[in-house]
């Protein structure tokens, strides 16, 4: 019996973008390529350092970056008012930069909102600027269409600059988001002293059960039906009789976290 002949499949295969594939190799090479070639040829790359980290090494990239942050810490001559900027969309990267415990930490994200099928469509359509733009119903100086005399002049090279997309983008303090949730669940019949630290450990671990990642979220806690305020609602009432915080660093206080989660509403 003889086989057909493979033919090339037009769609594409998202299995080639794992680790361990021929094509993570080849962009990890090219993404080396790169950062050299920057280095070697851009004045804007030469005065800082680049660290490169592909898929030969394990791990999602947001935990490669804040496993970086920590160990920076750890080294000597370390500046505590250095500050971290992270681009990303993912929602772990707020919980994550929150962990740090580092006072200037910022996430840059694109605007991202509910809207109307109308909207959707309006706000995904191309918009552009020039330096143009500001003098376009200007450019007449009050006198008639056809009247030239009163016009600016501009020329050739001025008019064909390039036109630029807008995004839009918001960037998120950290620091301006521990504050306030310290102040959101400040209790002040604690029988033990207050720590913002370690309540921002615990409102970390506490999102772990509305689910992430990896974790699917607790049948019964869902975000969109405002468990996260549920939460923070409930801890704040108990904190007092629990006798002290669900977490010190990574170790959870398993007999405080029942207590917890057995409270009824």
């Amino acid at each position: 019996m003889q086989l057909p002949k493979a033919e090339k499949s037009e769609l594409h295969d998202s299995n080639t973008i794992t680790p361990g594939t021929p094509f993570m190799d080849r962009l990890a090479t090219a993404l080396q390529y790169y950062v050299h070639m920057r280095l070697n040829s851009d004045p804007g790359w030469q005065d800082i350092e680049v660290i490169l980290s592909d898929s030969n090494t394990p791990g999602e990239g947001e935990h490669k970056a804040m496993a970086y942050v920590r160990e920076q810490r750890g080294r000597p001559g370390w500046n505590p008012n250095t500050k971290h900027v992270v681009y990303g969309l993912d929602a772990d990267l707020i919980m994550l930069a929150m962990a740090t415990h580092e006072p200037h930490f910022y996430i840059l994200r694109e605007v991202v909102f509910q809207q109307t099928p109308q909207e959707h469509a309006a706000a995904n359509r191309p918009q552009f600027y020039s330096k143009n733009d500001s003098n376009s119903n200007n450019n007449n100086n009050g006198a008639a269409p056809g009247d030239v005399s009163g016009q600016k002049r501009t020329s050739e090279k001025e008019i064909k600059k390039p036109e630029i997309a807008r995004k839009p983008f918001q960037l998120l303090s950290t620091s301006i988001l521990r504050e306030y949730l310290a102040l959101e669940m400040k209790n002040d019949d604690l029988p033990f002293p207050f720590d913002p630290e370690r309540i921002l450990d615990d409102f970390v671990f506490m999102c772990f059960f509305v689910g992430n990642d990896f974790l699917p979220h607790m049948p019964t806690l869902d975000i969109r039906e405002g468990a996260i305020e549920l939460m923070m609602r409930i801890y704040k009432n108990m904190l007092p009789q629990m006798g002290g915080y669900l977490c010190h660093g990574s170790k959870v206080n398993l007999q405080r976290a029942e207590m917890f989660i057995q409270v009824r509403t």
